[in-house]
């Protein structure tokens, strides 16, 4: 809480304290502090009402309310005008004659807001005050460079760099120069503009690092692009303005920005474009969920380690990693959640490898799908057996984690090799096999027969603000006995009965057949309902996957039954 100086009136501090929210941003809460001030000083007229209602009209214009503002500057010039006349309250007039030009600028009265900007500089330079006329004069500047008139802009903005510069302060001169700068990159003229964001950059630099300053850099490094031979010049000035804002707040916007720029700069770092584009959404994410921990935190975290990583900073990438891992495995079990820390615990290994002494600078961490590798042991049980079929089972989960409104990132990607049951029940004889729809088969480079079924649908789980996909495929691999294999797939066309294919094989065959047909429609691989079409045409034609294009209502009724229609949609079999 601001304190109270005795010598000073109580509205002060209380005004003091409404600044202060209206300086971080604060804007709803500055203004009801200023309305309880004014509301406190009743009708008492004087000086600290017209200051009150001078800063409650500026909280108003920030908030948006321009007729609220336009109405309080209004009454507090009102208020100042039957005021004795002194050089403290013409610097008042002088900012209320300027922040009615800012509201009647708002509203769309250029002409007024102009009147009133040249009211308050003629005031200004009446007090010989520096900092009000480069105020005032930027401003007419920017009024007249919307209005098309570039000559007065430019005759207005050397006139406000003229009067801050005289200030000696060099984060007021930064902005003179840093306006002059744009406005020049709006004419094409780049030599120019290079130039004075120099000066700008100059003049931040002296004030020390900030976001500010980073901005600066960023600015040059863009104008710097445009201009002959500038273009190593421009990436100097984006790596300084990301060490800067790296140092200043890792996941400020700036951070992104640079990273962004300097994959514009660099065309062979589209890495760097991918960073800058989606490391903006995660650092939102991961502000709204804030510190309770959660999977969502845990998945935020451990992602923002990978932003880190990816841009080429390992130990920012080491710290955010380890607090994600710590969060994950606090979380209560649940599917998946010993997946995710895992996956966590490969990528902290491989970061904290890059810090040690000998290590290579940077660590290339992608976006995309991250495969798992291959389980052990596959290639042992795939052994041939001669005329025997080894049948191995590859089922891969796939993760995948959503937050609103539109951010989905990768989770873990696990593989492992499943047995088939040791007995498993073969089919009835009046069934009719077949497989199912969509399956691709293939025969590797090994002479293995391959078969990978559509992958299932995703079960999805909500937890607060994070839900998690998980999705399973499989992949069954067949070696030896090709002959009867490639025979059975043949002969599984969805209307020949599993008595009939049996009848057509040796007493020998019929046992391996069985043991292999049973196995396959374990696998999902193999559809032994009897309805293969209709299940298959039910899962094209969901909501969210692809449409029954063209499909008449009995056509898709004929599929999705598996029989055929007679007249006016009549079934028979």
């Amino acid at each position: 809480m601001t304190s109270l100086k005795p010598s000073e009136p109580w509205y002060v501090a209380r005004g003091r304290r409404g600044q202060e929210l209206l300086d971080q941003g604060r804007i709803p809460e500055a203004v009801e502090t200023f309305a309880a001030v004014l509301e406190s000083l009743g009708s008492e007229a004087g000086y600290g009402r017209a200051v009150v209602l001078e800063r409650l009209g500026r909280a108003l214009l920030l908030a948006g309310d321009h007729d609220g503002a336009f109405a309080r500057l209004r009454e507090a010039l009102d208020v100042a005008g039957r005021i004795a006349p002194s050089d403290t309250v013409r610097r008042l007039r002088c900012t209320l004659r300027s922040d009615l030009g800012d509201a009647l600028r708002s509203v769309g009265r250029p002409e007024e807001a102009r009147r009133a900007y040249l009211a308050a500089l003629e005031l200004g330079r009446e007090l010989r005050d520096r900092r009000s006329e480069g105020v005032d004069q930027a401003r007419l500047g920017a009024l007249a460079l919307a209005q098309g008139d570039t000559g007065e802009a430019l005759e207005r903005y050397r006139g406000s760099l003229d009067a801050l510069r005289r200030l000696k302060e060099p984060a007021v001169e930064a902005v003179a120069w840093d306006e002059l700068g744009r406005l020049y990159r709006e004419l094409g003229d780049w030599p120019q503009a290079a130039r004075h964001l120099r000066e700008a950059v100059e003049c931040e630099r002296r004030c020390g690092p900030s976001l500010r300053l980073a901005r600066r850099l960023l600015a040059l490094a863009g104008v710097l692009r445009e201009v002959p031979a500038g273009l190593e010049e421009a990436r100097e000035a984006a790596e300084q303005a990301l060490a800067v804002a790296q140092g200043v707040s890792p996941l400020a916007a700036e951070v992104w920005a640079a990273y962004g720029l300097l994959g514009e700069i660099l065309p062979e770092r589209g890495d760097l474009r991918e960073l800058a584009r989606r490391a903006p959404l995660i650092v939102e994410v991961a502000e709204r969920l804030g510190p309770s921990p959660s999977l969502g935190r845990a998945v935020i975290l451990g992602r923002l380690g990978r932003c880190a990583a990816a841009g080429g900073r390992p130990d920012l990438a080491a710290t955010s990693l380890r607090e994600a891992l710590r969060v994950a495995e606090r979380l209560p079990e649940s599917e998946g959640q010993s997946d995710l820390s895992e996956m966590l615990r490969g990528e902290l290994g491989a970061v904290e490898a890059l810090l040690a002494p000998a290590s290579s600078p940077r660590v290339t961490v992608g976006f995309g799908d991250a495969s798992a590798p291959e389980p052990r042991g596959l290639e042992a049980a795939l052994g041939d057996d001669g005329d025997s079929t080894a049948i191995t089972i590859l089922e891969r989960t796939d993760t995948d984690y959503a937050f609103e409104p539109n951010l989905l990132l990768d989770g873990p990607r696990t593989r492992r090799v499943v047995s088939p049951a040791d007995h498993p029940t073969p089919p009835a004889e009046d069934i009719r096999p077949v497989l199912v729809p969509g399956t691709r088969t293939w025969l590797d480079a090994e002479g293995r027969i391959r078969l990978v079924p559509p992958a299932g649908e995703p079960r999805v789980r909500v937890e607060g603000e994070c839900t998690v996909l998980r999705r399973t495929s499989r992949e069954v691999t067949l070696a030896g006995g090709n002959g009867l294999v490639w025979r059975l797939l043949a002969a599984m066309d969805g209307r020949a009965p599993w008595g009939a294919i049996l009848a057509a094989l040796s007493e020998s065959e019929r046992v391996e057949a069985n043991r292999v047909i049973s196995v396959l429609a374990g696998a999902g691989v193999v559809d032994l309902s009897g309805r293969p079409l209709g299940r298959f045409i039910h899962w094209t034609t969901r909501k969210g996957v692809i449409p029954a294009g063209g499909l008449e209502g009995d056509e898709v009724l004929r599929l999705a039954s598996d029989r055929q229609t007679h007249g006016a949609g009549r079934l028979i079999p």
